[in-house]
């Protein structure tokens, strides 16, 4: 079912899975204020980071963010995922989206361990119909569009979590917290 939601930031998306295991509409993935996305590289090279994330995430949910968007791929991102998880011990109310590229099998074949990760499965509709190398790219900037915060691990120049952060920074509105610490600044 496609939803189309009335606010400053309208998104139209799909989720996969609801309570009753069907295709459902999302409830409230439009209040971009209080959205946080994350933005990684696949591999964390540098000593710390999980418990900076930990901290950064309790903080957000503190300061009010309910709505945390994943794509769910590399180090960094399952990082921030079970941070999230960690955190709705304490704030039950705080949700936890994967935001998949495209439609594939593995979807169905791990439905129970998706349906238990995570609170909402998300395809949005522009990626819908775009040939795969180009989902992931559509999926980032969606992801990007929908967030107040882009918490980052971002320290290449390249690859599909710079393009992210890159994307940010030009469509502007949203605020980046990168926690690559850099060896020639020695600052996160």
């Amino acid at each position: 079912m496609w939803v189309d939601f009335a606010s400053e930031y309208p998104v139209k998306c799909q989720q996969i899975f609801g309570d009753n295991k069907e295709v459902v509409e999302i409830g409230s993935v439009n209040d971009r204020n209080k959205t946080v996305c994350f933005a990684g590289h696949r591999e964390v090279y540098q000593r710390g980071v999980d418990e900076k994330v930990k901290s950064l995430i309790l903080k957000l949910a503190q300061q009010g963010a309910t709505i945390f968007l994943t794509g769910g791929m590399g180090e960094f991102d399952r990082m921030c995922n079970g941070a999230v998880r960690a955190v709705k011990r304490e704030f039950p109310f705080i949700r936890l989206c994967l935001i998949i590229p495209y439609l594939t099998q593995t979807i169905n074949e791990q439905k129970d361990y998706l349906l238990e990760s995570y609170d909402e499965l998300i395809f949005p509709d522009r990626i819908e119909g775009v040939h795969y190398k180009s989902a992931i790219t559509l999926r980032n900037r969606w992801m990007t569009e929908n967030s107040e915060i882009m918490l980052a691990y971002v320290g290449r120049e390249f690859g599909g979590a710079y393009q992210m952060m890159k994307y940010a920074q030009i469509h502007g509105g949203i605020r980046i917290i990168n926690l690559y610490k850099n060896k020639k600044a020695d600052t996160p």
